[in-house]
């Protein structure tokens, strides 16, 4: 059915109008953002049809390369990116968190709930810090590399230097494993002891690795604690 041929409370862009974003389905926001579908499809149908192809879940959806969401029918470049960069900016809102210098930061639960909606979904590895003061709350946070799929690359002297700059008291290891697995891998282990060694000659604490995957975390410091 073509979008024309709609009850006018169910045409997306005046339902949205009248009634407000939260009122339309996630298939109708879509469809907002794809704006037109086929000569076959309405925007709406298309927009399903994209939502069924990652199972309906839109963490999936943002994962599909532009390549993917091309061969999607209905879906062209133009409207490609326009659902990308959607995703990705509810992706950057979720990780806008107000006021967070001066979080406290005491246990894993803290830090994977600040640092989960930055790094949930994406296909390629990021490690971030976490600076702290002595009171063990958040003076600031940058991304420290971002890898492919797989890996990241860090230099312990360099992390260190950064840490020093941001004249951290304790710092924390935050990156995420895409594969969906938290387990550290030996090069996971193999650089926590390094940059654990590099941050004591500046006096700065590394408190905990935290490695992230979606809905699930690996904490170093818990880890050991466990172990003992």
């Amino acid at each position: 059915m073509k979008m024309a041929e709609l009850n006018f409370d169910d045409r997306p862009r005046e339902k949205m109008a009248a009634r407000g974003a939260a009122a339309l389905s996630t298939a109708e926001l879509l469809a907002v953002i794809l704006r037109t579908g086929t000569v076959n499809l309405n925007a709406v149908d298309v927009a399903r049809n994209l939502l069924a192809g990652a199972d309906g879940s839109l963490l999936r959806l943002s994962r599909q390369s532009l390549r993917e969401f091309c061969t999607r029918k209905g879906v062209g470049r133009e409207k490609a990116l326009s659902v990308l960069a959607a995703l990705e900016l509810g992706r950057r809102m979720l990780s806008e968190v107000p006021s967070s210098e001066g979080l406290l930061m005491t246990s894993p639960d803290d830090i994977f709930n600040l640092m989960s909606p930055v790094l949930k979904g994406l296909d390629h590895e990021q490690c971030w810090a976490l600076y702290l003061n002595r009171g063990a709350r958040l003076t600031g946070r940058e991304c420290l590399s971002r890898g492919n799929d797989f890996s990241t690359e860090l230099d312990a002297a360099e992390v260190a230097r950064k840490a020093v700059a941001a004249k951290a008291r304790r710092m924390i290891l935050v990156h995420n494993h895409p594969s969906g697995d938290p387990t550290p891998s030996p090069q996971d282990i193999r650089l926590t002891g390094e940059i654990q060694r590099a941050l004591r000659l500046f006096r700065i604490d590394l408190v905990d690795h935290i490695i992230l995957s979606d809905g699930a975390f690996y904490s170093f410091s818990r880890e050991v604690v466990s172990a003992k």
